[in-house]
């Protein structure tokens, strides 16, 4: 009998030869056609041109509260996870009460995710191979600067 890990073995290949492919070719674009960085990452996404009929002043700070509200949850959360024997309840709430706790700290270090994150896309999608490790361990030094997790349990072996 087969086991799972051999049958999802060939669909996880698959989307990783789908995402080097989609990324080659959007470097590919950039440089047969002479096009902007992100004007050929809109087209592989297929993202709207600015110039099109879609709302984006209606749309937008819809985006901004979206992106606000996942930062909020997450930016504690994964970290404590991983650090700490705690139910996702415990490190949302923990999230959440960091980041309101520390919002000056919390609102720079979002913009500076986010422009990383800008920086990672005009490249081609090349700069998240050196950002984004970059960010992870940065984002664990400010959970450990963040919470005090001595009182939380820790994993047992």
């Amino acid at each position: 009998m087969e086991s799972r890990s051999s049958v999802a073995s060939p669909g996880v290949s698959v989307k990783c030869h789908t995402a080097r492919y989609s990324a080659g070719q959007t470097w590919l674009d950039v440089i047969s056609a002479g096009r902007e960085p992100l004007d050929a990452l809109s087209g592989q996404l297929g993202i709207l041109p600015l110039g099109s009929d879609f709302p984006v002043e209606e749309v937008s700070p819809l985006f901004g509260l979206y992106a606000a509200v996942t930062f909020a949850i997450t930016v504690v959360t994964m970290p404590l996870l991983t650090d700490r024997d705690v139910n996702s309840w415990v490190a949302l709430q923990t999230s959440i009460r960091a980041v309101s706790e520390n919002p000056v700290t919390m609102v720079a270090w979002a913009m500076v995710i986010m422009a990383l994150t800008g920086i990672s896309f005009i490249t081609g999608m090349l700069g998240f191979l050196f950002l984004y490790p970059l960010m992870g361990h940065a984002s664990w030094h400010v959970y450990r600067e963040l919470v005090d997790a001595s009182e939380l349990p820790t994993y047992t072996t």
